[in-house]
């Protein structure tokens, strides 16, 4: 039987593409969190050790937790790039649900083409060219919240790490 990629095919393709690129930039965000806790290369080691993207998704979660004991005042100057992260961070675990039942499925080949099959219920999965290109949308948006969003909050962060620092400073000259 001949090879035959179909639209649908391709775009799926390029959806694979396009969710290890939001892979790569879900870990660059995440190293930028950590780099604000251990400023060495330990950082790199840990990614390592972060494969799988549920992994690396849960921890981005619990990085974006640390704002939520900020009061209210402090709050407001983060709401916005933490609002947009916390979606994203929806998107991403929606888009890595799409994409683990069809990269997961069992495939039946016929004259047709190509039938996806979910491993557990047996069910055809659903995939179309249109479908395909609105996830493959819905990452290129995930990485633009992603690269803009969370430096607001590493700025936050490293003006009250500063904050402190000065204030410990002259806390000790007063002494």
């Amino acid at each position: 039987m001949p090879l035959r990629i179909s639209p649908t095919a391709a775009a799926y393709g390029l959806f694979q593409v396009e969710f290890a690129h939001m892979t790569y930039h879900l870990a660059r965000a995440l190293v930028r969190f950590w780099q604000l806790k251990e400023p060495n290369n330990l950082v790199l080691k840990k990614v390592s050790r972060q494969p799988k993207f549920g992994r690396m998704l849960d921890e981005f979660k619990r990085e974006l937790q640390q704002f939520d004991t900020l009061s209210s005042q402090s709050r407001n100057l983060v709401s916005r790039d933490l609002d947009a992260l916390r979606r994203a961070c929806d998107e991403m675990d929606a888009l890595r649900q799409w994409r683990n039942a069809r990269i997961h499925a069992h495939v039946q080949q016929s004259d047709d083409g190509m039938t996806l099959y979910d491993w557990e219920t047996g069910k055809p999965l659903p995939i179309t060219y249109e479908e395909c290109e609105h996830n493959i949308s819905r990452a290129i948006k995930v990485i633009v919240d992603l690269q803009a969003h969370t430096g607001g909050l590493i700025g936050y962060r490293r003006g009250m790490e500063e904050s402190v620092k000065v204030l410990l400073n002259a806390m000790e000259e007063d002494d």
